[in-house]
């Protein structure tokens, strides 16, 4: 699953799908994206829609992919099941001023969205088994767990009570403009759930790569206490 001596995320069949800004990144000389390229084995690339931006040198010195809602910025994903989703990202606004889609589909299932009006994630207004910023549990509110300031980059660890199996959007979810304003750095998604110590390994991981606060290992509950 996880190899954190080498720094490398292995291959397993679990590995859904694996997307980082500093590799696999196919874009034109005014830096907008067409493919963003599954670094797994699976082969589950983004198609970007509406030309997402790739700036470089914005988190540690390395690259970001940039959705901007007014320019309706998404990608596509093929069929894949979603379980377990690693997040190195921020929003653009301090709070979320719409629901603030990550991974949904329409028809389908809300899998990852922000809550309109707040700093937080839910799924679709169901609560998820746990949610994390940067190693450290966030309990919930109304199914919301919030990650102020969330306008500051930040790894976000999350997971579904179930898996869902369809293809869909990074990006976006359904209802009409409920696109993802800000950017990412990288995103990991597991089709399974994954160990105490496997989650600390890829958090650890990212922390790593991008400077951010320092993860725990702790064990949490599903209220993120």
């Amino acid at each position: 699953l996880f190899m954190p001596s080498s720094g490398m995320v292995s291959a397993g069949s679990n590995l859904a799908m694996w997307v980082k800004a500093d590799l696999g990144v196919t874009k034109d000389g005014g830096n907008n994206i067409s493919t963003w390229a599954d670094q797994g084995v699976l082969g589950n690339d983004l198609t970007g829609m509406n030309s997402p931006l790739w700036g470089d040198g914005q988190l540690n010195a390395k690259p970001v992919v940039r959705l901007t809602r007014a320019a309706s910025h998404y990608f596509t994903h093929p069929s894949m099941t979603l379980r377990t989703i690693f997040l190195v990202g921020k929003s653009s606004g301090a709070t979320f001023s719409t629901y603030d889609g990550i991974f949904g589909a329409s028809p389908g299932s809300h899998v990852l969205s922000a809550w309109s009006g707040t700093t937080g994630f839910n799924q679709g207004g169901a609560t998820l088994t746990y949610a994390r910023k940067n190693g450290v549990g966030i309990s919930f509110s109304s199914s919301v767990h919030s990650f102020a300031p969330i306008n500051e980059y930040w790894i976000g660890s999350f997971e579904s009570p179930t898996a869902i199996t369809q293809a869909g959007w990074f990006g976006q979810i359904s209802g009409g403009g409920r696109y993802w304003d800000g950017d990412f750095a990288e995103v990991l998604v597991y089709s399974t759930t994954l160990s105490v110590a496997e989650r600390g390994a890829v958090e650890s991981y990212l922390q790593n790569k991008y400077g951010l606060a320092n993860p725990t290992n702790s064990t949490i509950s599903v209220t993120g206490a």
